[in-house]
C-alpha cells in the first residue's frame, strides 16, 4: 500500500510536508491518502494530481472501497454487494474476531519507493518496473523510513485497538514479516555475481541484508548531543543513513558533528533557545523585494552583491572515505566540472562508511555548492523580519540566497551566499559493485628436511632443518607432532618468514614443549 504520492519540485500537492522522508507524512498515509481518502480516476488525473474523494453515497460505507481502511474492515459487519446491490443480511464475519497479520510488507531501496512499495527492478522479470515518478536512483533511506513509519504507526495503541474477543490487538505486529532478509552471507552476496546472478538487483531491491545495521542521521546527531549534555535540540528535520562513523580522538561535540554536517549537508541554527538541526535543501523561506529592504550606513547600496575570483576556486574535489559493502578499504571519490581548467584541488577525508555513489554525491555537491556560493550578498532588513536567521533561504529578484550571518542593530545586517535547490538533489551516479577477494583455502605445504652442518654449535645435534614451500603461500604455519603424539607434546605457532631477495637467507629456531627442537629456513 502506498505511503506517499511524491513528485520532484516544490509545487506538487504534498510539498507542504517538506520532505518525502518526513515520518509524520508517511505515517499520515498509512491510514490516509491514496486508497483511503482519495483516488485517481485516470492516468491524466494522476499526473495532474487531480484527486477524487472515496465516498459511498448510497449506504454510507466508504470503507468498502478503501483498501487501506483495515480498522473498518476488522470492526464492521460485512454485507455482500452483488452487482452493486447491498445484501440486507450480513455475512458470517464477526467483527473483531481474529487478528490481521502482514505476511509480507516492505519497500524497495529506490527513489520514491513509498509511492509504490511493491514495485521492484529485475531485468529477468516481466513485473520489473520503477515506482511511480521514480528516477531509479538507489535510496536506502526510503526503505528505512517506510519500515519505521509502518512499525511505529501500528505499534501505537490509538491506531491498533485491542480485541474484545481474543487476547490481542487488531494487527498482530509480532507476526508481521518484512520482505526480505536473505540467508546468503553479506557481502559475499550481492558482490559474488559469479555465484549468485541476482546480485545486481540488490542495490535497489527489497533486501534488508547489509542495511539493517544502519542508523538514521537524526539518531546519531541526537546521541552526540546527549553525550555533550545538550538537551534543548531538535533533530526531526534531519534525513540520512549513517552506515558507520569513526571518532578517532577525544574532542568536542562540535568537532564530532563537523564531519557529519559536511557529508550530509545540514546545519545547526538557534531558534528560541532550541538548537535546530536541518538539512540544506535550497527551498525558499521568504521572498523579499527592494521595498522590503532597510537602509544601513554599513552598505553602499540597498542590496550589495560580489563574486569571488575564479582563481581562488577549486576545480576538483577529492573525498576520502571508508568503503561500504566490502572490505572497508579506503576509497576516494573525485568530482570535476567537464572541461573546467581551474587548477585548484580541494581534498578532505571523512571518517564515514559510504558507498561509491554516496561518496560521489558528496563530492559533486561540494563542488557545485562552492561554485554557486561564489556569489555573495549583503543587505539590511527591518526588525519586523527578525524571524529570519542563519540557515534561512530568501528569494530576491529570482535569485536564492542562504543567510549565513545576521548582525542585529537598528536594522538586521545580513550576509548571504547564493544557493540553488538542484545542488542538493542526490547524484545519479551508478553504484559500483565491490569485487570480493577470492577465498584461498588452506592447502598442504611441501616440507623438505635438510641435512646441514651446525650453524652456531649451540643447536641440538639431532634437530633437523626444514624448508617449506607452497603456492599459494597460506601464511602462518603450525608445526607439531603427529596426531597420536598430541597428548604428549604441545605445539607452537611459527611467525611468517620475511621476504627475501638475492642471496639473502633467513634462519629461525623453533622449539616444541616436549624438549626436541628444530630449525626452519627460508632461502632466496
Amino acid at each position: 500500500m502506498p505511503l506517499a504520492d511524491w513528485r520532484d519540485g516544490e509545487s506538487h500537492a504534498d510539498a507542504a510536508w517538506g520532505s518525502l522522508y518526513n515520518l509524520d507524512y508517511l505515517k499520515a498515509n498509512v491510514a490516509g491518502g491514496e486508497g483511503f481518502d482519495w483516488y485517481y480516476d485516470s492516468a491524466e488525473a494522476e499526473i495532474l494530481q487531480r484527486r477524487k474523494p472515496i465516498e459511498d453515497g448510497a449506504h454510507g460505507e466508504p470503507w468498502v472501497f478503501r483498501y487501506k481502511d483495515i480498522r473498518s474492515w476488522w470492526s464492521e459487519l460485512h454485507h455482500d454487494r452483488i452487482g452493486g446491490v447491498r445484501s440486507a443480511v450480513a455475512t458470517a464475519w464477526v467483527p473483531g474476531s481474529k487478528p490481521v497479520r502482514f505476511t509480507e510488507y516492505g519497500c524497495a531501496a529506490i527513489d520514491k519507493g513509498a509511492n509504490q512499495p511493491n514495485k521492484f527492478l529485475d531485468p529477468k522479470s516481466s513485473e520489473s518496473v520503477l515506482p511511480k515518478f521514480s528516477s531509479g536512483r538507489r535510496d536506502d533511506l526510503m526503505q528505512m523510513q517506510y519500515l519505521r513509519a509502518m512499525r511505529e504507526y501500528w505499534s501505537d495503541a490509538r491506531h491498533n485497538p485491542a480485541s474484545a474477543l481474543y487476547d490481542g490487538r487488531m494487527i498482530d505486529m509480532a507476526r508481521a514479516h518484512v520482505w526480505a532478509w536473505d540467508a546468503r552471507p553479506f557481502p559475499a552476496f550481492p558482490n559474488t555475481v559469479s555465484v549468485w546472478a541476482d546480485g545486481d538487483n540488490y542495490a535497489r531491491g527489497h533486501w534488508l541484508s547489509g542495511r539493517a545495521s544502519g542508523q538514521t542521521l537524526a539518531a546519531v546527531v541526537a546521541e552526540l548531543c546527549d553525550r555533550a549534555g545538550l538537551h534543548s535540540f531538535d533533530v526531526s528535520a534531519l534525513h540520512g543513513v549513517v552506515r558507520g562513523y569513526h571518532i578517532s580522538d577525544l574532542g568536542t561535540a562540535r568537532a564530532a558533528l563537523q564531519a557529519l554536517m559536511l557529508a550530509y549537508g545540514f546545519e545547526a541554527v538557534d531558534r528560541d533557545g532550541v538548537l535546530q538541526f536541518r538539512m540544506r535543501d535550497g527551498q525558499v523561506t521568504a521572498r523579499i523585494t527592494d521595498d522590503m529592504l532597510a537602509l544601513s550606513n554599513e552598505l553602499s547600496g540597498a542590496f550589495e552583491t560580489s563574486r569571488t575570483a575564479e582563481a581562488e576556486m577549486a576545480g576538483r574535489v577529492l573525498i576520502g572515505h571508508i568503503e561500504a559493502e566490502g572490505d572497508f578499504a579506503l576509497r576516494q571519490a573525485e568530482a570535476q566540472f567537464p572541461g573546467d581548467a581551474v587548477p585548484g584541488v580541494s581534498q578532505s577525508d571523512l571518517p564515514l562508511v559510504l558507498t561509491t555513489a554516496e561518496g560521489m554525491s558528496i563530492a559533486e555537491r561540494w563542488l557545485a555548492e562552492a561554485r554557486i556560493a561564489r556569489d555573495t550578498a549583503r543587505f539590511a532588513l527591518p526588525r519586523s523580519l527578525c524571524h529570519l536567521g542563519a540557515g534561512d533561504v530568501v528569494d530576491h529578484a529570482g535569485q536564492r540566497y542562504r543567510i549565513d550571518r545576521v548582525e542585529q542593530a537598528e536594522a538586521l545586517l545580513v550576509d548571504a551566499v547564493r544557493t540553488e535547490a538542484g545542488i542538493y538533489r542526490p547524484s545519479e551516479y551508478e553504484e559500483e559493485r565491490i569485487a570480493p577477494r577470492s577465498f584461498i583455502a588452506p592447502l598442504p605445504v611441501y616440507p623438505v628436511f635438510l641435512d646441514l652442518p651446525l650453524m652456531t654449535g649451540d643447536e641440538a645435534p639431532h634437530a633437523p632443518h626444514i624448508a617449506v614451500a607452497a603456492k599459494p603461500w597460506p601464511g602462518r604455519l603450525r608445526s607439531g607432532p603427529p596426531p597420536r603424539m598430541r597428548d604428549m607434546c604441545s605445539t607452537s605457532l611459527l611467525p611468517p618468514l620475511p621476504p627475501s631477495g638475492g642471496q639473502r637467507q633467513c634462519w629461525q629456531r623453533w622449539h616444541r614443549a616436549c624438549g626436541t627442537g628444530g630449525h626452519r629456513c627460508g632461502c632466496a
